[in-house]
């Protein structure tokens, strides 16, 4: 075998090792890149919201009205106080003074706050029998039971509560001794029942 054609399968020889290397190379897969990292986004900060203040109304404290005080005039009908005037008559307290009706101080608790007793005729300075005595006075209820079953215990007869929660006592006689109307708010009196008719109360509108 000469030396040219050693070379020539030499030369060969190398070039299929040369494409087999290269055949390998390429038959390998190449690695999958992996997912490229994002970076973490930054929170993003909210501002808390101030409180706002709420504006408080504080509520004004009432006051109960004064209650009206009791007088003649408004403790009487118009329809009476018309026929006082066509007989000339007039009409004064006998509260304090030494005669008079004086309904209330038998009470357990004596005379309620603001009573009054109303006489009415020519005058104080004229003596006579023609007159007509009306008395009034605000009770509450605790009162008004006290008052009430006194006057049972002491003989007074007892008449059905109307209607209206009015409840009427009468004595054994026709008067003087009179007669007590106790209403839900106050208590009347006068020295005949028939005559509980021309009371009325001051709060009561005219």
């Amino acid at each position: 075998m000469t030396t040219t054609r050693l070379w020539i399968i030499a030369g060969s020889a190398a070039a299929v090792v040369a494409a087999l290397v290269l055949i390998l190379v390429f038959a390998v897969p190449l690695p999958t890149p992996g997912p490229t990292p994002t970076s973490t986004p930054t929170p993003t900060r909210t501002a808390t919201p101030t409180p706002t203040a709420t504006a408080t109304t504080t509520p004004t404290p009432t006051t109960a009205p004064t209650p009206t005080a009791a007088t003649c005039e408004n403790t009487s009908t118009e329809q009476y106080q018309a026929m006082a005037r066509s007989n000339g008559w007039v009409s004064w307290s006998t509260v304090d003074e030494q005669i008079g009706a004086r309904p209330f101080d038998d009470f357990p608790g004596g005379p309620p706050d603001g009573w009054i007793v109303c006489r009415w005729g020519a005058g104080p300075e004229v003596a006579t029998d023609n007159i007509i005595d009306l008395a009034w006075a605000r009770i509450d209820p605790y009162n008004a039971v006290s008052a009430m079953q006194h006057l049972e215990e002491t003989g007074w007869a007892r008449s059905e509560t109307d209607a209206s929660g009015a409840t009427l006592f009468t004595s054994e006689t026709s008067g003087p001794g009179g007669a007590f109307l106790f209403t839900p708010s106050d208590v009347r009196w006068a020295a005949y029942a028939e005559y509980l008719e021309y009371i009325t109360s001051p709060d009561e509108p005219r």
